[in-house]
């Protein structure tokens, strides 16, 4: 089910509720804290809607939040080779690491997070829009924080979001560089 705008959609799927949201071109950005009213009262209604309709409980056992950030050629980086002025927490001086230029490449990065309450992993990818072209390049930054449901409340479920969507923010401002973040204007 998506908003009018499409920048909001709510997927049921067997085991997962899932609420997207993303920027749409001439819209204000929906931000997490807007968000995450909207989607805890869609667990509470689908929670007691499951449990009034069909007698059944619904046994809460993981929050996820995820953000993928694409980052075209030609904004902060133009080659491989800018990844590590982008990226500095990530990526070390290859420098003249390789027989050649450094053409591509991608990774994954795992963390735990505070007081062992879940995990955050960062994946980073980079390819090409559509149609493939040199001049259509990108890098995908794909965060993810993920954790058990603890108690069965909507309270213990929003704690957990808060928390990954805080180990997302605050990783993602670590280990992202004060170019990018000028080129970005980020203001806090």
């Amino acid at each position: 089910m998506t908003t009018e705008h499409g920048d909001r959609m709510i997927q049921l799927q067997n085991g997962r509720l899932v609420h997207n949201w993303r920027r749409v071109e001439g819209a204000k950005y929906p931000r997490f804290e807007a968000i995450l009213p909207a989607f805890l009262q869609s667990v509470s209604s689908l929670t007691g809607y499951l449990q009034e309709v069909l007698k059944q409980s619904v046994v809460w056992n993981q929050w996820e939040v995820v953000y993928v950030n694409v980052v075209r050629k030609g904004t902060v980086w133009n080659s491989p080779a800018d990844w590590p002025g982008m990226l500095p927490a990530l990526f070390g001086d290859v420098g003249d690491a390789g027989p050649g230029p450094w053409e591509s490449g991608s990774g994954g990065w795992k963390f735990v997070l505070p007081d062992s309450r879940g995990r955050l992993h960062i994946d980073f990818h980079h390819g090409w829009g559509q149609p493939a072209a040199d001049d259509d390049q990108l890098v995908v930054l794909q965060m993810t924080a993920r954790g058990p449901v603890t108690e069965q409340s909507v309270d213990a479920i929003g704690a957990g979001l808060n928390l990954g969507h805080d180990a997302v923010v605050q990783t993602f401002v670590r280990i992202t560089s004060e170019r990018a973040h000028q080129y970005w204007g980020r203001t806090t």
